[in-house]
């Protein structure tokens, strides 16, 4: 009897162990605004990049509030400047809880968002990573599950440079540049990438090296002049470094295709890499003139209300509170949070396609390629896309010209 009766209750707890859910601390009631906190990292009058952020999500909370809201609920943004400290960070976290915020948009660093994110499994409240392109944000697979994100990740814009440069301009040897600082965890993850993919094509890496900005590399310099590789990844952590290395390796002579990440979508890199950058490809988050029609609906809508036409940043935020609202919109528990995406397949947003697979938010990457002008500090920008899901680069490996569901010159 006591053996039935262990085997009952064992046989209940594992029954209960599979039912049991993390319930949100803030839902919204009745007929009450849905409470969305945002952390900024600066006060939009003195940063161009956080104001346009600003901007996107103002006017998507404008659209919400204009039709049905969520659930006929209206959204009401509660912002937060953190000046890129962890310390007002974290209190912006505790006054947004006080607050009771039903969710979180993190317009920060990768760092920020790893300091925040225990607080918001404490607090119960989820987010979305709206800029961040970090592949790890914790190491507790726990406190992820909190954050889903708009962006890609530093692995698969490695991954996509690397299939490009093999795939599509069929280059076999490949140099990698790494900048040597704190902050080169963003260009060593997409290096690393780019390298195992390009390897896994049948690629070969012919010469890597470090370099420190502000010190001499000339013998970094020669050794890769003297490899004569095809293409060259260059690493480096702000748009001005970047900028400097192409006019720096342009100058030396080196003719080859120069491959960079999102960064090199800056104005300051365009501004700094000459008038003739040569062969240049980098990863970008935004392309304004993809034909799809969500987007040109999206730059037509922003236009008329704002009266410029919306870059990045705004397609960024736009696309953040979006997902966000859907995410929160019947959900009682962080289950709930996470299934409020399972239906997504190539969703169209501003910014790209948006698909949910594997428990993670795929999207689109672009592909940007620069070509001279003639003008000083000026570059043309024709485009290309790349809808990223796993697996998805095979289908363009042999005949990658037929593959027009996945790329598309613009």
């Amino acid at each position: 009897m006591l053996k039935r009766f262990c085997l009952f209750l064992t046989v209940l707890a594992l029954f209960l162990c599979g039912c049991i859910v993390t319930p949100l601390k803030h839902r919204y009631k009745d007929s009450t605004p849905v409470k969305i906190g945002v952390l900024i990292p600066s006060h939009p009058g003195s940063d161009e990049q956080t104001q346009r952020f600003q901007t996107g999500i103002n006017f998507a909370a404008a659209e919400l509030n204009s039709a049905n809201g969520v659930n006929g609920r209206s959204v009401e943004l509660l912002y937060a400047v953190t000046d890129n400290s962890a310390e007002r960070a974290v209190q912006a976290l505790h006054d947004f809880d006080k607050a009771g915020v039903s969710a979180v948009i993190l317009g920060g660093s990768s760092q920020e968002i790893q300091t925040v994110l225990p607080l918001m499994q404490q607090y119960a409240i989820p987010g979305i990573a709206a800029l961040s392109t970090a592949d790890r944000f914790s190491d507790d697979p726990e406190k992820e599950k909190w954050l889903i994100r708009a962006t890609f990740t530093d692995s698969q814009q490695g991954t996509v440079l690397g299939a490009f440069l093999k795939y599509w301009r069929n280059r076999e040897r490949a140099a990698v540049l790494v900048e040597n600082s704190a902050r080169s965890g963003y260009s060593r993850s997409i290096a690393k990438a780019l390298r195992e993919q390009f390897e896994e094509a049948g690629g070969k890496i012919i010469c890597s090296g470090t370099f420190t900005p502000g010190k001499n590399n000339d013998a970094l310099l020669k050794e890769l002049l003297l490899a004569d590789p095809e293409a060259v990844f260059i690493g480096a952590t702000t748009a001005v470094e970047a900028a400097n290395w192409v006019k720096r390796l342009r100058k030396a002579g080196y003719t080859g295709i120069l491959a960079g990440p999102d960064l090199w979508d800056e104005p300051a890199f365009l501004k700094n890499c000459s008038g003739s950058p040569g062969d240049c490809i980098f990863t970008s988050l935004y392309a304004p003139d993809v034909k799809a029609g969500n987007n040109q609906e999206f730059r037509q809508a922003f236009r008329t209300k704002c009266f410029y036409y919306p870059g990045d940043c705004e397609a960024q935020g736009y696309d953040a509170l979006k997902l966000l609202c859907r995410s929160i919109a019947y959900a009682a528990s962080l289950e709930d949070f996470r299934e409020g995406l399972t239906g997504l397949n190539n969703y169209p947003g501003a910014a790209a396609y948006y698909t949910f697979l594997d428990g993670q938010l795929q999207r689109s990457v672009f592909l940007k390629t620069l070509r001279p002008t003639g003008k000083e500090k000026s570059s043309a920008v024709p485009r290309y896309r790349l809808t990223l899901t796993p697996g998805r680069l095979e289908l363009f490996k042999d005949k990658p010209e037929k593959e027009k569901s996945l790329w598309e010159e613009l």
